[in-house]
């Protein structure tokens, strides 16, 4: 589930997403029966980001899919994919809509150019899975939760001036 602070997208397992109206969760908004992108050659929907006018979902094979977030219809051309098909684990958006990017399940973070869809870098931070990344208010860092205990700090432009945190209950 996420929200744009206007609505509510709820991702079923089923592949299905709903837009509610964010005053009123009991209005379903649109819905889809299941995503069309996501055909049976496609993972399964893992994560879920809204940015701007689009709906962003990584699934388990590696495939971010983007939505129109008024109708839900699929946009664009072709889905992104990470470049060795690790499957997703956590997904953001720029304030900006600017950028997005996937973390996945090897430690990896993809970062694309939201408009032109150029990858714009591809970076180990992590051993494993990225729990979470989210991009700054402006839009110029990114950071990053992994799997172990190192946090990340990172710049858009230049991923490589990063520094990592590592937990200090880390024995």
């Amino acid at each position: 589930m996420v929200t744009d602070g206007e609505h509510v997208y709820i991702l079923f397992s089923d592949k299905s997403i709903e837009k509610c109206a964010g005053d009123n969760i009991e209005k379903v908004i649109a819905k889809t029966d299941k995503l069309t992108s996501l055909g049976a050659s496609k993972g399964e929907a893992v994560t879920i980001t809204v940015g701007g006018d689009k709906l962003y979902v990584g699934d388990s094979k590696g495939f971010m899919h983007k939505f129109n977030s008024g109708d839900l219809k699929p946009c664009g051309q072709d889905e992104l994919k990470t470049i060795y098909g690790h499957p997703c684990m956590s997904i953001d958006v720029s304030k900006d809509g600017k950028y997005v990017a996937v973390g996945d399940v090897k430690g990896y973070v993809t970062v694309w150019d939201a408009t032109s869809d150029a990858q714009m870098s591809y970076t180990s931070f992590h051993q494993n899975k990225i729990l979470s990344l989210q991009f700054s208010s402006d839009g110029k860092s990114l950071m990053t939760l992994g799997f172990d205990n190192l946090a990340t700090l990172s710049s858009v432009e230049d991923p490589k001036q990063v520094i990592k945190i590592k937990s200090p209950n880390d024995a």
